[in-house]
């Protein structure tokens, strides 16, 4: 190919090309973005206005891209032109963005005001950007290592992973967990969406534009159209490598189905891992059942035994974080038992049992038939 050649321009606006016509078009931009600071960094001369003059002309909101044309224009002794071309891009980001011009670009204009030097330094490298949002963990993983396992398998294995469970099981910990064992092996990392606050159907696709952080675009050659949400996620996620958790899903089961669908056929580096009551329905979904922590029978005594039960392990830790010294031993492994059976070993009834415990023995964790009640309703999110 010569320079300027197009090589997909017979294809550029049919709908099935459109995805990878918009990413190769980013690759190119951002290789020459990457040529010239590679350039400036080596003390060689700013390119020409003609090079790069078309280019930011035609990405407006290409910060790093027209910051490079200001410094070619001050270069090339016109001041007054590398000047306008900042309140031109000043004035591009607050029409269509509401937003500042970034730090860089300003420190470029600022350094052309003050005359410098006729070829201002290179702008500070953008900081990398995050690879997960994933809620910090506050407490121990507790009872669930090998289902984590099993998660991190089928992760690896298929693209669709969907736990399912009644509310309360840990299902949206598990998924917490698998997920950030993975971050160091997808390129993109892995993120989080809730989706319990959403209400409608119609805003799932805005909440995970909104939890992936993915920003407000404008498709070459348009000006003020800006791209619908599922367009945008879709051109964000074309190629991308990453795991996306959709927790609670079964509210809004239907749209997160035909999201998921769409997403796994548009974007083939997006592994999708949901939490759910019920399964999505879709073609290649694995399914992955959350049951209750497994629980020792009544007659267990001994605090060894008990213990051997991620149940009893579970109540023990929270239990201990809430009142430091209480322990299962021989007089109180019985209670522990007793309590853990009567919330049929739901993790999140465990845990909010063992937040109640004040007392320095478990001789006092009997709970009232009502508490029990109230705890297994209180696992219902």
């Amino acid at each position: 190919l010569q320079p300027g050649d197009d090589p997909v321009r017979d294809v550029a606006d049919a709908d099935f090309a459109y995805g990878i016509v918009t990413r190769l078009e980013e690759l190119r931009l951002a290789a020459v973005e990457d040529r010239v600071e590679a350039e400036l960094a080596l003390g060689r001369p700013v390119p020409p206005v003609a090079e790069l003059e078309p280019l930011a002309a035609a990405n407006p909101l290409r910060e790093r891209l027209r910051g490079q044309l200001m410094r070619a224009l001050y270069a090339a002794g016109r001041q007054a032109e590398a000047l306008e071309v900042y309140e031109e891009t000043r004035r591009a980001l607050a029409d269509r963005l509401g937003v500042d011009p970034s730090p860089e670009l300003a420190a470029v204009h600022l350094s052309i005001l003050r005359r410098e030097n006729s070829a201002p330094a290179p702008a500070p490298p953008v900081p990398s950007s995050p690879r997960t949002n994933l809620p910090a963990q506050l407490t121990s993983f507790v009872g669930r290592e090998e289902e984590s396992r099993r998660v991190g398998k089928l992760l690896r294995e298929t693209r669709l992973v969907t736990l399912t469970g009644p509310g309360g099981a840990g299902k949206t910990r598990l998924a917490g967990e698998s997920a950030a064992a993975l971050v160091e092996e997808m390129p993109d990392g892995a993120w989080f969406v809730p989706l319990a606050p959403v209400s409608d159907p119609g805003d799932v696709v805005q909440a995970v534009l909104s939890a992936l952080g993915v920003p407000e675009t404008v498709r070459p050659g348009e000006t003020r159209v800006v791209p619908r949400p599922l367009e945008r996620l879709t051109d964000f996620l074309a190629a991308k490598r990453m795991v996306v958790v959709l927790d609670n899903c079964e509210h809004v089961i239907d749209a997160v189905a035909r999201l998921v669908d769409h997403v796994l056929a548009q974007a083939p580096g997006i592994r999708i891992l949901a939490t759910s009551r019920e399964p999505l329905g879709i073609t290649g979904e694995s399914l992955c059942p959350v049951p209750s922590l497994p629980l020792p029978d009544e007659d267990v005594t001994d605090p060894a035994d008990a213990l051997g039960y991620a149940s009893v392990r579970l109540f023990a830790d929270r239990a201990t974080a809430v009142r430091p010294g209480l322990a299962v031993d021989a007089g109180t492994a019985a209670d522990a038992v007793a309590t853990c059976r009567a919330l049929d070993g739901i993790p999140l009834a465990i845990e909010l049992a063992a937040a109640r415990q004040t007392a320095v023995s478990y001789t006092h964790l009997t709970l009232p038939t009502q508490e029990i009640r109230e705890l297994h309703a209180d696992r219902t999110p």
